[in-house]
């Protein structure tokens, strides 16, 4: 288990972009981000399974210092991956595939094109998938994955 934590924060600790220490969900209420009830909501559906997708306009808003704080919150058994295109679900295998971004660009961790439908598609097979884009609304964000070229259907995002 300790292997499996150990690998867990290395993942968490590549999503930190700008250096130094990962805000917490501690920094994140007491500068008015996020209020303890949505960290306990979050928490809750979490436990229970779900997915998750950050998302904000801007770069430097917090996507991926929530997306990171997010992820300490799965079950201890629970492996995050890295996701790369052609990886699949295991079944009896609790994973949580993580692409750092959903977006046009080449860094390490980002999708775009055909294989961000793959990556969500992962869900339905009963793994769990998290990332962030650029959105700051659920129409826009539903705009994005559902239009060319992404093409993701409505019945495949709303399983996230």
């Amino acid at each position: 288990m300790y292997a499996l934590q150990q690998h867990n924060l290395r993942e968490i600790e590549s999503l930190n972009q700008r250096g130094g220490r990962t805000l917490s969900f501690v920094d994140l209420i007491s500068a008015g981000t996020m209020s303890a009830e949505m960290v306990a909501h979050c928490w809750t559906a979490i436990a229970h399974g779900a997915s998750f997708l950050t998302a904000a306009r801007p770069g430097g808003a917090g996507k991926s210092t929530v997306l990171a704080n997010l992820l300490m919150l799965l079950p201890r058994a629970e492996r995050i991956v890295t996701w790369q295109p052609g990886t699949v679900g295991i079944p009896g295998a609790p994973r949580c595939h993580l692409a750092h971004e959903i977006g046009a660009g080449h860094w390490y961790g980002y999708i775009w094109g055909s294989d961000v439908p793959d990556f969500l598609a992962l869900r339905s097979a009963g793994d769990r998938v998290a990332s962030c884009l650029h959105a700051d609304t659920l129409e826009e964000l539903q705009g994005i994955l559902c239009a060319p070229p992404l093409q993701v259907t409505p019945e495949t995002l709303n399983g996230v």
